[in-house]
Order: C-alpha cells, then structure tokens, then sequence
C-alpha cells in the first residue's frame, strides 16, 4: 500500500512539474501581450488607422501608425491634402497586388530599369510610400493643367494615377480602385467634420496658396550662361572636395559657381547651401536615396518635374531648384524670428506640415536634419 501511494505521489510530483514548466513558458509568450495591454477597440482608432487597417487587417496599430506617419511626412512635403493621400493609399493597399500604372512608370522605377522598354513592377505601395504620393502629386499637376474646367477635378487625377493619362491601362481595376478611394475619402472626411459628399465628378484640384510665387532666378534655358566666376569661388571649391574627395576639380568648381551664382542673385547666403546639400548628399552628384532622392540637394521626382528640370543629376539644375526652393520657403516665412528653421524644416518634411505644427515638425528626422544643417551653416560662417 505504501509503494503503491510512493508511486502515485511520485506520478503526480512529475505531473505538477511538467504542469508548473509549461505555464511559466505559457506567460513568458504571453507577457508581451499583457504589457501592451489589450487591443484597442474599432471605435478607438482614428478614421486614418481604420481606413489602412481596413484595407491590411493583418497589420498591427504600431505598424499602422508607421505608416500613417510616413503618408504624412510625404503628404507635406508635396503638398497634398492628407486625408486625400491617406484615402488613395489605403484604396491601393486594398487591391494589391495590383498596382499603379504611373507608379511603375515613374522617374523612381526609371532608374530601375536596365533598357528603356523593360517594365519593372514597383515595390508593394507600402513599402514605396514618397514614390507613390510624389507621383499622385504630379498626376494632381497635370490634371490642373488641362484646358477643360470639368476635367480638372480629383477624380481625374485619381484615375489618371492608377491607369496612366490615357487611362487605358488597369482598365479592369480602374473603377474599383476609384470607388474604393471615394468610400475611403467620404468616410475620412465625414469623421473630421470636413463634410463628406464628393462631387459627382470628384472635387475640383485647388492650388497652394503661393503657387504664383515669381522667382528671380533666370529661366531654365539661361542657367549655363548666368554662371559667373568669383574672386572667392577658390575658398569654395575646396571645401567642396573637402566633403567629397572623389569629385574632380572641375565638377567642383561647376557647382560652387553654381552655388554662387545663384545664392547672389536671390540673396540667400551661399554657406548656408553649402551646408544643406553637404548633409543631404555629401556633394555627390548622382547620390540616389533608397526613397528615390536624386542628385547634390536630394530632389525627389515630383519636385524636380514641378520645377521643370530636365536632368536632377546635372549639378547646375540641381543646385537651381536648391536655391529656388529656399527662397520660395524664405519668401513664404518672410518676417518669422524662426524662420530659418521653418526653411529647412520645410525643405525636409513640406511646406505642409511646418504649416500644420505651427513650426518645425515633431518628426525625429526633421528636428536631427534642422540641427544639423544650421550646426554646419555656423561652422562654415565663423
């Protein structure tokens, strides 16, 4: 009897000790969960997580704010209305993996290409975002442009975007993808008290309140000619290779003429260009970021073409729209004790999100880009 219940107490010893593992391995993969807390609840997210997580359910809400953040981060720096790029965004997530037609074929996925007629597929849209919005910002410019007041409207911006300006590609999907991004938008904007009925032929394109903005910089045809040499031009050409020791004497030379030229002729101080283009690409002319950035100051394609260059990576129109863009940016904080900061934080996350925070955004990348051109900028003044 003895042996018999020394067995038994035996058996269940084990058994308590196999149980008492298997819980404590239990709540080690569950403590993550617990210290997170629990999910939150549909009615808890905003209409911009819901409309992204309505179309990837599988995402996380960190995952989703990533997102949200980037989408705006884009959103302003060319200038569009975040609501409607979060609607159009969603709306492509949702249809993956079809994708945009103009985005394949976009200044980005050129570089991509190793002949002319290859056709590469872009990145899934999420993982492609300032491609994807840079291009629905040009799709918004040439719809503006076109002769006819009714077709200027947001639904013809949005289909030229998914099935390209004759809108014969994507001819299966053209319709669902425009109803998916009017159900999206609608609801956004009913939740922001923004209104939410859409124009039977979609919302007519607005322009940016300085978009008539004239500036003193010559024409692009006259850029070479404008150039001019200085006594100084030396002290600059060698700082120049200093940040970059591969350039050859001459490019550099070209791009401090450039730098000079154009700084003088609007009044911008040209150390302060020197400094914005050593931290956005070290002075290499063919620098291209994983987001598509090309040439000395970065430009991404929407605002290359918006500012009607024909080569980003030619060092005399790249450095053009440089200059030209601060002074579209000084000319628009004119008069702010903080302007400077405004400038660069423009440059780096749009107009419109300075515009939005009231100053420089609380984007970690923007706030790090801001001290470090101004840190440079007074290196090279003292």
């Amino acid at each position: 009897m003895r042996a018999a219940n020394a067995v038994n107490l035996n058996a269940y010893g084990k058994f308590a000790f196999k149980f008492a593992v298997f819980m404590l391995a239990a709540l080690a993969v569950a403590a993550p969960v617990f210290a997170q807390g629990p999910a939150p609840r549909e009615e808890q997210l905003s209409a911009h997580q819901k409309s992204i997580r309505w179309a990837r359910p599988a995402l996380s809400v960190s995952e989703i704010d990533g997102i949200i953040e980037e989408v705006e981060l884009n959103a302003s720096r060319y200038g569009l209305d975040m609501d409607f790029a979060v609607a159009f965004i969603s709306a492509e997530m949702s249809l993956y993996p079809a994708q945009a037609y103009t985005r394949q074929w976009s200044s980005v996925m050129e570089l991509k290409r190793v002949y002319a007629y290859d056709k590469v597929d872009a990145p899934a849209v999420w993982d492609d975002l300032p491609n994807a919005i840079s291009t629905m910002r040009m799709s918004v410019d040439d719809t503006s442009k076109l002769t006819a007041y009714i077709d200027r409207t947001l639904k013809n911006a949005v289909t030229r975007y998914w099935a390209g300006p004759a809108k014969s590609q994507n001819r299966d999907s053209i319709d669902r993808f425009y109803t998916v991004f009017r159900e999206k938008y609608k609801a956004i904007l009913i939740a922001s008290d923004k209104g939410g009925e859409l124009e039977r032929g979609g919302m007519p394109i607005t322009h940016d309140e300085i978009s008539g903005f004239s500036s003193k910089l010559p024409r692009m045809e006259q850029l070479d000619r404008q150039l001019r040499s200085y006594n100084y031009e030396g002290a600059y050409v060698d700082a120049i290779r200093q940040f970059n020791k591969r350039l050859d004497e001459r490019t550099a030379l070209l791009i401090a003429r450039s730098i000079l030229t154009f700084s003088n002729q609007t009044g911008i101080d040209a150390r302060l260009v020197v400094a914005l283009i050593h931290c956005e690409s070290a002075f290499n002319p063919r620098a291209t970021s994983p987001k598509g950035e090309m040439g000395l100051g970065q430009l991404m394609p929407a605002t290359a073409k918006s500012f009607g260059i024909r080569d980003p990576y030619e060092p005399v129109q790249n450095v053009w729209v440089c200059v030209r863009y601060l002074e579209r940016e000084f000319y628009r904080f004119e008069g702010r004790r903080d302007a400077l900061d405004l400038v660069l934080a423009a440059y780096n996350a749009g107009p419109g999100a300075v515009k939005k925070y009231g100053g420089v955004p609380p984007y970690k990348e923007t706030q790090n880009y801001v001290r470090k051109v101004k840190s440079l900028y007074a290196k090279l003044s003292a």
